[in-house]
């Protein structure tokens, strides 16, 4: 017997329980005062994550260090450029070695008896080892070079201090400032885990005020720990609480957007990043310690608490769960103050929508049936090695820009600038082109920018910043069209734990980057030639993708495996069959 077939009267019937938030904000506004309000309060909060994130560029800052030599250096006062290194620390290129130093030539003991035979036999070059008159050259074996065993001395002329002089992070050490790169990035990824499945569990904002609690706390703690193992801790913490914060309210504001609106304001947010960028070298140049600078930093959140009174949560998220009244007082003031009024067929009957089957669908989706379709699966698995080469290449050029001049603050803020016109340009670009083309030329663009500057020999430096600042651009406007992108291609029930999940990856590329980083001691051109590489492989695979452009967020995994579907793909593996993924 075969299944009774619904009447199209009863799926029309059924259509008017379906809350289509999409079709209302073209109805009320796609971005009028309410989304703007909304938009500014999203940006600052966005602005101070990135902060968290920048502020290591100083307070991690890798001061120019050498040797403490006893007899010459004062444990009160000590000048990184005495004039006794001259004779006390061997020179490379010009510069001196910072964790060796000449051994002295004669213990005290000798030194006594030399300076009575000076005394008396009137000898010139003997070390006179008594007290401070012990610093002189004749001191110093120039043949014997030893580690340093009194500590360091630090070159203060840039930064006052760092994490890198008080803990010492230098020479031998030096392996311990790249781990504190990666256990903040360690920490974001947990907090894209736990952020996305959180966002989706109980809601974007209360996710995003309670990951604000492990920005602030553990933030301004770390300045006053003096265990190092203590710092990691703290630094640890203080990632999940920055991806926690961006993703969740990310989500809130990009669900509360139309569509034809979404691709402007997905870019405009992100110009906050580069505000955060300017505003910390900002702050960085006027504060040169790095206690009162990570105070100022992290504990400037505080202020986002008030969210918890102003912010609204997403409609879309309450009425995944169900909670349609809420969602409705919602829009309905999102409608009021945008001046419009909600067309009555538009809102249901709330207890009747409770009941329907796109909440029942929506309940039971799961991030993990995106594997159930070999189509959705290899889609996912792009976008996040997508993720993780932009993460990889954008947070390694990034904190690299320090080093990209000779004034770490103008090359932060370089760095910072440059991401005004990749947001501008993303805009332009997306609209009139979509999303899966300019996603794959900002990597492939990107990458070959960067292994330019692997090329560039060292007297063309100017060459390198510009090839540099290039791929800063490209992989800004790529890592932006990510978000949006991402937000697109999933249904509202995963749209968090989707984003976070590529998160999750990216944060893989955080944690490797100051690895990477540090093969730049073998050939300064290795990261750039890694990074590079890695970023044109993601712009070919980006090809694969669906096109998203102008259409309604989808609602069900069904509409996301539609748009897999009906997608043309690079290769042959991503193509459908006609006789596959048939009920």
């Amino acid at each position: 017997m075969e299944p009774k077939l619904e009447s199209e009267e009863e799926n029309a019937e059924k259509k008017v329980h379906v809350f289509h938030l999409d079709s209302i904000l073209e109805e009320v506004g796609q971005f009028g005062k309410y989304q703007l309000r909304l938009l500014l309060l999203v940006g600052l909060v966005s602005a101070y994550a990135y902060n968290i994130t920048l502020s290591f560029s100083f307070v991690g800052f890798v001061q120019d260090e050498r040797c403490f030599v006893p007899k010459c250096d004062s444990k009160d006062a000590s000048d990184f450029k005495a004039s006794h290194i001259n004779f006390t620390i061997p020179f490379e290129d010009g510069e001196p070695v910072g964790c060796k130093r000449y051994e002295t030539s004669q213990n005290d003991e000798e030194n006594r008896l030399l300076w009575q035979l000076k005394e008396f036999q009137g000898a010139d070059g003997v070390c006179v080892g008594v007290d401070d008159s012990s610093c002189v050259p004749e001191c110093f074996s120039r043949d014997k070079k030893i580690k340093c065993d009194h500590g360091f001395v630090f070159d203060t002329s840039v930064r006052k201090d760092s994490i890198v002089s008080k803990y010492e992070l230098v020479c031998d050490d030096h392996f311990w400032h790249t781990i504190t790169g990666s256990v903040y990035m360690a920490g974001m990824l947990v907090g894209s885990i736990f952020g996305g499945l959180l966002g989706d569990k109980y809601g974007r904002k209360p996710t995003m005020l309670m990951t604000l609690f492990f920005a602030v706390i553990p933030g301004c703690a770390s300045a006053f720990v003096n265990s190092f193992a203590f710092f990691l801790v703290c630094r640890f913490l203080t990632g999940i609480g920055e991806k926690g914060i961006f993703m969740s309210s990310y989500v809130l504001l990009m669900e509360l957007i139309g569509p034809n609106r979404r691709t402007l304001i997905g870019q405009v947010v992100q110009i906050f990043f580069a505000a955060g960028g300017i505003f910390v070298s900002g702050v960085a140049y006027f504060i040169r310690g790095w206690l009162p600078l990570q105070l100022v930093l992290h504990g400037v959140g505080a202020v986002f608490l008030v969210y918890y009174w102003i912010l609204p949560e997403s409609p879309r998220f309450l009425m995944s769960k169900g909670r349609v009244k809420e969602a409705y007082a919602i829009v309905r003031r999102l409608a009021e103050v945008n001046g419009k009024e909600i067309p009555p067929h538009m809102l249901p009957d709330p207890d009747s929508y409770e009941h329907s089957a796109v909440v029942d669908e929506q309940k039971h989706e799961s991030l993990v049936k995106l594997f159930y379709d070999k189509g959705t699966a290899i889609q996912f698995l792009i976008i996040c090695y997508c993720w993780f080469v932009n993460v990889l290449v954008y947070y390694g050029l990034t904190f690299s820009s320090t080093d990209m001049t000779s004034n770490a603050y103008l090359g932060l803020t370089l760095s910072s600038l440059v991401e005004v016109p990749a947001d501008l340009f993303a805009v332009v670009v997306l609209e009139k082109i979509g999303r899966r083309v300019p996603f794959a030329a900002f990597m492939l663009i990107g990458g070959m920018a960067c292994i330019g500057a692997g090329f560039i020999p060292e007297d063309l430096s100017a060459v390198a910043m510009v090839l540099s600042l290039t791929g800063k651009l490209c992989i800004t406007a790529s890592f932006n069209v990510a978000y949006l992108y991402t937000a697109e291609l999933y249904p509202t029930a995963i749209r968090n734990a989707s984003i976070g999940a590529a998160s999750m990856c990216a944060r893989v590329g955080g944690i490797i980057s100051p690895f990477i980083a540090d093969l730049s001691s073998i050939s300064s051109a290795i990261p750039l030639l890694v990074m590079g590489s890695s970023a044109l492989l993601g712009g070919v695979l980006a090809l694969n993708l669906p096109e998203t452009l102008g259409i309604e967020l989808p609602e069900t995994l069904e509409e996301s495996k539609k748009l897999t579907d009906n997608s043309n793909h690079l290769f042959v593996c991503l193509k459908k069959k006609d006789n596959e993924y048939k009920a």
